[in-house]
């Protein structure tokens, strides 16, 4: 099982979770992946390296390590390419997060494939402009205002 990790390095503990996770996951015999920009701020971790375009199409599963922000912009690719998120809240906020931090023994889940995947109801908007039509997805809500 190939899981795509992918840490917001802006907040403080990510990266060190991130580290972390691809750790426990390497242990129990997974394949960890991050984009070539995400193994350059990470340093030497033995986890599989690519554009992230294709880790995308190829992992099984998207870690996104940060907090709800992290997670709502991991989903837009998530979406797209149809694949289940994993958030880990490494900060403050994680209501949307699966787990914390100091729970990630439990991703030795993964690999016995003891967990569940709950469908999360998204909101699909369709702007329609003089160019065309553009459609965007939400996790939580939409705004929308006027342009200048």
């Amino acid at each position: 099982m190939k899981i795509l990790i992918m840490p917001n390095l802006k907040l403080q503990n990510a990266a060190e979770c991130a580290r972390r996770v691809i750790s426990i996951l390497l242990e129990e015999g997974l394949t960890p992946a991050v984009d070539t920009v995400t193994a350059d701020a990470l340093g030497p971790t033995g986890a599989e390296t690519g554009r992230l375009i294709d880790l995308f199409q190829a992992c099984d599963i998207v870690a996104a390590i940060g907090g709800d922000g992290t997670i709502f912009h991991c989903a837009v690719d998530a979406v797209r390419y149809n694949k289940p998120i994993l958030g880990i809240n490494s900060g403050r906020l994680g209501f949307l997060a699966q787990m914390e931090a100091g729970d990630l023994s439990l991703l030795s889940n993964l690999k016995t494939k003891n967990y569940i995947i709950s469908a999360r109801m998204l909101l699909e908007v369709k702007v329609h402009r003089r160019g065309g039509d553009e459609v965007r997805y939400a996790l939580n809500d939409v705004v929308l205002s006027r342009s200048h």
